[in-house]
């Protein structure tokens, strides 16, 4: 990407012979907006980053980048003012503090600078074999998508053992 500018995608290239796409740079900033509380006020020290730009990983209330290359990411300042480069089109922003995770397009961004942490979740269950309780079974969370253009749960928080009834619980899920 480059400072200023909005970025561009091209159609599949076809996958024969030479071929040339011209693009036009067109003036432009990245997403830029505040992160808040459910009653509005603002929360500093977020992490925001997009989706899409490198390999994201949900933690416990915390981002993890598990590749330093392409990752765009911020933090918000005292104010839960963020700033993001354009580095993609059709961008998806997400923040994630130990207050809550919010997710939105930079589109909706765009008519409203706002992004609303919500709490976060819990799931909980009893795992059974048949009808009796299957006690030390490993339990993993995961995203309906994963890969490098959604938000990947982290396996060493989003992986339970059952306890001696077979129970289990996540926290901190969106």
């Amino acid at each position: 990407w480059a400072d200023g500018f909005l970025p561009s995608s091209s159609k599949a290239f076809p996958e024969s012979g030479w071929h040339t796409f011209d693009f036009a740079m067109k003036k432009g900033s990245g997403p830029k907006g505040v992160v808040q509380t459910a009653d509005g006020r603002p929360v500093a020290d977020v992490q925001v980053a997009l989706l899409g730009a490198g390999y994201l990983s949900l933690g416990r209330g915390t981002l993890k980048r598990l590749d330093q290359r392409g990752t765009v990411s911020s933090k918000t300042d005292a104010q839960g003012q963020f700033s993001l480069p354009a580095a993609l089109p059709n961008q998806t922003i997400v923040a994630v503090h130990e207050q809550g995770y919010a997710e939105v397009s930079a589109e909706d961004l765009a008519k409203d600078s706002r992004m609303t942490l919500q709490p976060w979740g819990s799931v909980e269950g009893v795992l059974r074999k048949g009808t009796k309780p299957w006690p030390g079974e490993d339990v993993m969370l995961a995203p309906k998508q994963g890969g490098m253009i959604s938000l990947n749960y982290d396996w060493e928080n989003f992986k339970v053992s059952t306890d001696p009834d077979g129970r289990f619980a996540f926290t901190h899920v969106p």
